[in-house]
């Protein structure tokens, strides 16, 4: 019997693939982590400034908004902070956004959710959104 293309007469035996072998990881024995959740560099943390009526207020008190990568810490929005607009931030706090649900045209379905960083500055630093 042919299935998609494999004929096999009776009694008669499919020779089995061969395993290949891994090789290793790197040179110096580390393994090295390439999964999609490894943020590598400060554009990769901060996706976007978050524009909305409350971040705008927060502006007048030195703290802004940032939609941050669902993988993103404390210390790597501090650092990308850093990095991109070279002032060291004071204090950094990470929360989730929820998904929620919609109903459009008969349709169920969720807003895609993720993370929002607040950045705190000292009284003097300032930084230019765009």
């Amino acid at each position: 019997m042919a299935f998609l293309g494999i004929k096999t007469k009776k009694g008669e035996v499919k020779p089995k693939a061969e395993k290949k072998a891994h090789a290793p990881a790197a040179a110096n024995g580390a393994a090295e982590n390439t999964s999609p959740s490894t943020i590598d560099h400060a554009a990769a943390v901060i996706l976007r400034p978050r524009v909305t009526e409350k971040a705008t207020l927060q502006n007048t008190m030195n703290v802004y908004v940032f939609e941050v990568h669902r993988d993103a810490t404390k210390k790597k929005v501090a650092e990308a902070v850093h990095a991109l607009y070279k002032v060291m931030p004071r204090k950094v706090r990470v929360v989730p956004i929820r998904r929620k649900a919609t109903f459009v045209r008969g349709k169920k379905g969720h807003s895609a959710g993720g993370r929002k960083a607040y950045v705190y500055f000292k009284k003097d630093d300032k930084i230019e959104i765009v």
